[in-house]
């Protein structure tokens, strides 16, 4: 089971890291990668380091192919009381309203060669982890929102 292999993860260091992994390739399409993340440590989440990298890597990806050039992504973190929030936001044309109601259903996909399996997977991960994944679109900014119970409050065999 995955939960086998859940332990503390720092958010902040596996955002600063793939931000560092995909600074390059949002460069190279003339987007901007802003990593805004706290100065001061952050508590840790309990979950799959490997797991959760893959939501983060699911949402700049889809960032990255949704959005023209001269677009900021921007991956933050802050913490809540009892969470803590990941967001990736742009600054994109927005998602269809058709498409906003659905979006974390497998196979609904905007993208010509799409599967449509990207946020579908990032919401069950993010489920398998007790968590939430939110998305607010409107023309000019779209965010994902991941919120995750912190390690403290999460007892490891009481995850949905």
């Amino acid at each position: 089971s995955p939960r086998g292999r859940f332990a503390p993860v720092d958010l902040s260091e596996l955002c600063q890291t793939l931000c560092d992994v995909y600074d390059p390739a949002t460069a190279e399409n003339g987007q901007m990668l802003i990593c805004a993340l706290p100065d001061a440590p952050v508590r840790p989440v309990m979950g799959d380091r490997t797991l959760l990298g893959q939501v983060l890597a699911n949402l700049i990806e889809n960032a990255m192919h949704h959005t023209p050039q001269g677009t900021r992504i921007t991956v933050a973190l802050s913490e809540a009381e009892t969470h803590i929030d990941l967001s990736v936001t742009d600054n994109g044309p927005g998602i269809p309203e058709d498409l906003t109601s659905n979006l974390f259903d497998p196979f609904v996909t905007s993208k010509p060669n799409g599967t449509g399996l990207g946020l579908a997977l990032v919401a069950k991960l993010v489920g398998d982890h007790g968590g939430v994944v939110e998305c607010e679109s409107r023309p000019g900014r779209t965010e994902f929102r991941v919120m995750l119970p912190f390690y403290e409050d999460t007892d490891p065999g009481e995850l949905k």
